[in-house]
């Protein structure tokens, strides 16, 4: 039995029927003469799941104090893996309909909290994936990192030798009386520890806030269209651009590639405001999870900090609108090694166990994102992916798409993953805010092209 976090307990408990707290990888396969198939999915998830805790487990709520992680001792495959067939030849919108519905869906609590689904039907013949995984139980980090133990490094590898897992028996309730004093105890040390920790923070945050024009703070943004309360409905969309033409614009500019990727994020944005409502006469604020993970983890939690980066959509040129974002995200650097690593979990500490839960819903009942600025405007996340080709049962994977959580005032969530020559962009919307999420995706390539354009004429 192991105890959650302070920061996976914040997020268990924050999750509600219109704020579901999943992440998710798109998973789309090369076409390929010897498919898979939804029985390959099957028999490749029994044989290997169990090299993933986070599959294995499930929660166990306690008395008082943090809820815990338990053994499932008969984890039953076909509880978790779905098949879905799109309406042939299924183009891109109803691929981001279907996985849209996937990501709106709440994963029920009385198993582990995973599931996948199997998707055939797509233009051109590709198989897809849709795996999807509890926030309180990996970060984005760990999701992707989780994937690895489904592929193999070439398409006919020697069979792998799985180690044997037994399951621990289930917990007496002696042992769980003791983790739920043990659990309350702990709950009392974290938050004394996060009401001086937010103290700290708070006047950090305003002290840049003060002195640096580029910093961004907590809801600072303007309020625009993809802001406000949130429905269950979401939709997502997808885009592509080559990791070569990304280089071009960092190296004549001095810029690392994830200054580019925001870079892009707020072309796409203003491309999309000045469409709807309007450009806005200062940046938006991004909210950009990073991760924290602790070397000689097993892969399991949140390990991750939330900074807060100006997105210059305001600015028509593309050379100065990369250039403010590097400033801004350089600021957003220094004040996170200011604040020091696992801050998000010493703030999370603050929350009483289980009370927590209460008061989001009833923010969600009172609609209370269409009356409170918004925490951050978009959320935007970066993850590092495999840079060698991945296959499953002789199949390569063509494209892996990760998909972020959406927090409730903020209907935009764009969260990007490198893998081997490409990186590629997931959003994930709310359509009763954002109206076009596919017009959004399609945008992704005009946006890098123009900063081409400007990297080009330095």
């Amino acid at each position: 039995m192991q105890l959650l976090s302070a920061l996976d307990a914040v997020i268990l408990d924050a999750e509600t029927a219109t704020q579901p707290l999943s992440v998710l990888a798109v998973l789309v396969t090369e076409p390929s003469d010897e498919p898979i198939g939804f029985r390959g999915v099957r028999r490749r998830i029994r044989e290997r799941f169990s090299l993933v805790p986070p599959m294995r487990r499930r929660l166990q709520r306690l008395p008082m104090g943090y809820p815990a992680w338990v053994d499932e001792p008969d984890v039953r495959i076909d509880h978790h893996l779905h098949h879905a067939v799109l309406d042939g030849p299924g183009d891109e919108r109803q691929f981001g309909a279907l996985v849209g519905g996937i990501a709106g869906q709440p994963l029920p609590h009385d198993r582990p909290l995973w599931e996948a689904t199997y998707v055939e039907g797509l233009a051109g013949g590709p198989e897809a994936v849709v795996a999807k995984i509890h926030h309180c139980a990996v970060d984005g980090v760990a999701g992707i990192g989780a994937l690895a133990a489904f592929f193999d490094l070439e398409p006919d590898p020697t069979p792998m030798e799985l180690p044997p897992w037994e399951p621990e028996p289930p917990p007496s309730a002696s042992a769980l009386g003791r983790a739920s004093f043990t659990g309350t105890w702990r709950w009392a040390v974290d938050a004394r520890r996060g009401m001086e920790e937010l103290v700290r923070a708070g006047r950090t945050v305003l002290g840049t806030a003060r002195s640096d024009a580029d910093a961004a703070v907590p809801y600072g943004g303007p309020r625009v269209s993809i802001n406000g309360a949130l429905t269950p409905r979401r939709v997502a969309a997808f885009a592509t651009v080559p990791l070569d033409d990304v280089k071009r614009v960092r190296r004549p500019l001095a810029v690392t590639v994830n200054d580019v990727v925001l870079a892009v994020c707020a072309g796409v944005l203003r491309d999309h405001l000045r469409r709807r409502d309007g450009v806005p006469d200062r940046p938006l604020v991004a909210a950009i999870p990073a991760a924290e993970q602790p070397l000689g983890d097993d892969g399991s939690g949140n390990h991750i900090a939330a900074m807060f980066c100006a997105l210059p959509v305001h600015v028509a040129d593309p050379r100065d609108r990369v250039l403010a974002v590097q400033r801004s995200a350089t600021t957003a650097k220094e004040q996170h090694r200011q604040l020091g690593e696992g801050l998000l979990g010493r703030l999370a500490g603050v929350a009483p166990p289980g009370l927590l839960w209460a008061g989001v819903r009833a923010a969600a009942l009172g609609r209370v994102g269409d009356r409170l600025p918004p925490l951050a405007n978009v959320v935007i996340s970066n993850v590092r992916g495999p840079e060698f080709p991945l296959y499953v049962a002789g199949a390569k994977l063509g494209h892996l798409y990760p998909l972020g959580p959406l927090l409730e005032g903020v209907g935009l969530n764009i969260t990007v993953a490198s893998y081997r020559d490409e990186i590629a962009f997931g959003f994930l919307a709310c359509p009763d805010l954002v109206d076009d999420v596919a017009g959004l995706a399609a945008a992704v390539p005009p946006a890098l092209a123009e900063l081409l354009d400007a990297a080009e004429v330095v």
